[in-house]
């Protein structure tokens, strides 16, 4: 499988459609980009380079629960706080499952990521959300998130998920053809990754994962790099 963002990105463009964050949906024509991250932050920010080379302008949501990466070393914040120079927006993947009290739960991330990344958060987007998210236009202590009516209703939304696009290809959408507003969510790994398969992608980001595990050993453990020079 090759997913080509290149061509996805100037065929929006061809088609005339202008790249918004969700606070700006107010028309026809709008392209709202979300990347929801859930494996790997280099690959999210090295998507915000070819988005900026573009002229293209999204919303990055990384999540503060996740077992994979964690977005307060020192190369992840960089790469977040990357993609923001970028010109993109960046906020919260929010794992609502985690918490016993949803509301307080999101504020402390709220906190720790508006803080921790000198930037407002407006809206979060859900992992894996349970149905009574989706289509429902309450706010989560006052926040709107990406499943809300407007955005996944209103408007036309299309999601990569699984490594293809389910549902058709966004460009043989009647919205589309039509012009009207689509919410896309993209998931860098599926489109950077070369691969002839999910699984393949999957095992390439757990081989880059051991990589960085075995190196904060060497770096840090000293029997360890001790180990490995004698290898």
């Amino acid at each position: 499988m090759e997913f080509n963002y290149y061509k996805l990105l100037e065929g929006f463009k061809t088609n005339g459609y202008k790249t918004i964050f969700f606070d700006e949906l107010t028309d026809t024509n709008q392209l709202i980009i979300r990347h929801d991250i859930d494996y790997d932050c280099k690959l999210a920010y090295t998507m915000s380079l070819i988005e900026k080379e573009n002229d293209v302008k999204s919303t990055y949501f990384f999540m503060m629960s996740n077992p994979v990466y964690n977005i307060f070393s020192k190369e992840n914040r960089d790469y977040i706080k990357g993609i923001k120079e970028n010109g993109h927006t960046i906020s919260i993947h929010f794992d609502p499952t985690i918490y016993n009290d949803v509301n307080v739960g999101l504020q402390k991330e709220v906190d720790t990521f508006q803080s921790y990344f000198d930037t407002k958060v407006n809206i979060v987007s859900i992992h894996r959300p349970h149905k009574d998210f989706i289509n429902n236009d309450d706010l989560i202590n006052g926040i709107e998130h990406t499943y809300q009516t407007k955005y996944m209703k209103d408007i036309k939304y299309i999601s990569d998920s699984r490594a293809e696009f389910t549902y058709g290809h966004p460009f043989e959408s009647d919205e589309f053809k039509n012009k009207k507003s689509i919410q896309l969510l993209i998931h860098p790994a599926w489109w950077l990754l070369k691969s002839n398969s999910i699984i393949d992608m999957i095992e390439k980001m757990i081989d880059n994962n051991l990589v960085v595990n075995r190196d904060y050993f060497r770096d840090n453990v000293i029997p360890y790099k001790e180990y490995l020079e004698k290898d």
